[in-house]
């Protein structure tokens, strides 16, 4: 186990899951967001409740949230992403974004995560994990544990945020002093977990 271990959490949905499942419209979904670098010049990206039209059947409302998730990735607002744009950190863009509600009213006050670029610091002598070699894909970690020779690599303003790399699922991960943020400005919306507490399955 890393000294680190306890300083960094994984980012995702709370558990209450009263807050919407996003997912992209029809234009969004084509741009590669999440992945790649993103060009202002095709406008911001446009998320929606994947979910509507199967809750509108059931009579289900659903919450709006300051953090929301589009899979793995964080849709968060503008307070906590401009806090993080003011830490600064490679691979990682913050992009301006709508979320469209059930009610077909926009939200323009949130801005996307994108790290386009993964940071691969799980140390794999500590860390549990299983490797499909037949399907030929990565790695996956049921228990993460920092490789604090990486972790050092860099100064702390450049690991403050960042997605996971070299593993099957890429999560998002917040340095302490970004959930202490959260916290002092009552942002919600989203659970996190240490990854000294962590084990794949916890979030569910």
């Amino acid at each position: 186990m890393s000294k680190y271990d306890a300083e960094y959490y994984f980012v995702f949905r709370g558990n209450d899951h009263s807050d919407f499942f996003l997912g992209p419209d029809s234009r969004t979904g084509s741009r590669g967001y999440g992945n790649n670098f993103l060009s202002n010049s095709d406008g911001p990206l446009i998320f929606i409740n994947q979910y509507k039209e199967e809750e509108k059947e059931d009579g289900i409302k659903k919450t709006r949230a300051d953090i929301m998730l589009d899979g793995s990735n964080v849709v968060a607002c503008d307070a906590l992403a401009h806090h993080i744009a003011n830490k600064g950190g490679p691979g990682l863009q913050i992009f301006p974004s709508i979320f469209i509600d059930d009610e077909e009213v926009w939200h323009e006050e949130y801005s996307f995560l994108n790290f386009y670029e993964r940071f691969d610091c799980w140390d794999r002598d500590a860390s549990k994990f299983y490797i499909d070699e037949v399907a030929e894909l990565p790695a996956e970690v049921t228990k993460f544990c920092l490789d604090s020779k990486v972790i050092e690599s860099r100064e702390l303003d450049r690991r403050l945020a960042f997605k996971m790399g070299g593993c099957l699922d890429s999560y998002v991960v917040f340095h302490e002093s970004l959930i202490r943020f959260i916290e002092d400005n009552g942002i919600g919306g989203a659970k996190f977990y240490s990854l000294a507490d962590f084990n794949e399955g916890d979030q569910y």
